[in-house]
């Protein structure tokens, strides 16, 4: 049993490590091939059966009953939201629903994986080897970029995605990635690492184009300099470290103004774009018009354009998803819509999560999903209250907060995060990870 654990432990640090080549084998398979199950897909099934068979025959620590009842439940729900997508869609829904229910709730197969690992025996995914999994993407994208052998990011914008397929989803990655591989340059003795990891999460903040991983490693930068500048103040210790955030800021902002795709992007972001979706629709048809009066549609209304213009047009797709599940009956308001409806524009691309999953799996899909994530929260929330005096100790905590919050954030506003299940493995880590490191309590042995 205990041999079996170990080969195990070993399983699952090579999956982690090794995520990188799957999206980079699942990117090929999606570019150069016509078939809907993707390498990625083939591989996180196999997984999801390991973790299974994990948590039913060598699992003997605490909650076993507790989660294997309540991923059976996600199970049956699948089943039946399945069934009635069939019932009223015709067979055909059947591929893409199941494939779509899998890639979204693989998020809570992975989560109570991890936290079962955790409480079997204090197993966590390390620090150490989120860097190295940081690295490979990041340097994916640096040398793709300088090689110009990057797949296109956007059809309509500057940027790098790397070998990989979709450039929000790297993103996102990069995003939640780059708070513990920056906190582990700025603890490390070792000039390289400082300066490799410094670079290359400055690099890829700016050249893959958008926006999420750009403002996630400009906030975690920050965040760490203000921690240190505690620090500092409070001990007389840290000044390099805290000179090596200020060198960090400076790398980016020169990254930044070399004409990276992060600029021309933010320059037609704000200028071309707000002009075309704000400013245009604004202005009264009829030039006599002063158009004071108020629109009759809120699509019309400047919240409601502005929001969509700083969303990059999310809303106006969501747009009709949201008013084919208002006029739902009650059984597609409880279990969802699905993933194969069709509107009449075609607009049915939802890239808000929390908002998909509404739509798409309806109260009793969302609320199965939220659940265990509230249970942490709750936890988390208790834990960091209880312990409040030791806040500007709590770089680690705080550290993998920044990135739970990233990734919930992201999800929330620009999607493809708790839908993604190269995402959404991460966002599981961290959140172990965090509740691993307030159990712990080594804040409390801080005294530099």
């Amino acid at each position: 049993m205990v041999k079996n654990k170990e080969v195990l432990t070993k399983i699952i640090e090579w999956f982690i490590v090794l995520q990188p080549v799957i999206d980079f084998l699942t990117s090929l398979s999606v570019r150069f091939s016509d078939s809907s199950l993707t390498f990625g897909i083939v591989v996180r099934v196999l997984f999801t059966g390991l973790i299974c068979f994990y948590l039913v025959f060598l699992y003997k620590g605490r909650m076993k009953k507790a989660m294997i009842g309540y991923l059976l439940a996600v199970i049956a729900y699948g089943i039946i939201f399945i069934g009635i997508n069939i019932w009223t869609g015709g067979l055909w829904t059947v591929v893409e629903n199941a494939k779509m229910f899998f890639k979204i709730f693989y998020f809570l197969f992975v989560l109570f994986f991890f936290y079962a690992r955790y409480l079997e025996n204090g197993h966590l995914i390390g620090d150490k080897l989120l860097v190295v999994i940081f690295a490979e993407y990041a340097v994916s994208i640096f040398v793709s970029a300088v090689t110009n052998t990057s797949f296109v990011a956007y059809e309509f914008a500057e940027g790098y995605v790397g070998w990989f397929y979709a450039a929000n989803e790297i993103g996102a990655v990069i995003a939640i990635l780059a708070p513990v591989a920056l906190l582990f340059a700025f603890e490390t003795k070792k000039l390289w690492i400082k300066i490799a990891v410094g670079f290359l999460a400055c690099f890829a903040a700016v050249y893959i184009g958008t926006k999420v991983p750009f403002y996630a490693v400009i906030g975690a930068i920050l965040m760490l300099i203000v921690f240190y500048v505690f620090k500092t103040v409070s001990t007389k210790k840290g000044m390099e470290t805290l000179a090596q955030g200020v060198a960090m800021v400076v790398m980016l902002t020169l990254l930044y103004q070399i004409n990276s795709p992060m600029k021309q992007n933010s320059a037609v972001f704000s200028g071309e774009h707000f002009e075309s979706h704000v400013i245009e629709k604004l202005e009264p048809e009829d030039p006599d018009d002063p158009g004071t009066e108020e629109p009759s549609d809120i699509t019309e209304s400047k919240f409601f354009l502005v929001a969509n213009w700083f969303l990059s047009d999310r809303l106006y797709y969501a747009e009709n998803a949201i008013v084919a599940y208002g006029e739902a009956d009650l059984l597609h308001k409880a279990v969802g819509l699905g993933h194969h409806f069709q509107l009449k524009d075609g607009r049915t691309l939802i890239e808000m999560d929390f908002l998909a999953l509404v739509i798409n799996h309806g109260i009793v899909g969302f609320l199965l999903y939220m659940l265990p994530i509230i249970y942490f929260a709750i936890l988390c929330i208790s834990m960091l209250f209880k312990n409040i005096k030791y806040f500007f100790k709590m770089r680690y905590e705080l550290t993998y907060t920044y990135a739970v919050l990233i990734g919930m954030g992201c999800a929330f506003l620009a999607g493809h995060v708790l839908v993604a299940p190269a995402v959404s493995v991460y966002v599981a880590i961290m959140i172990i990870k965090l509740y691993a490191s307030f159990k712990a309590e080594k804040f409390k042995e801080v005294t530099e």
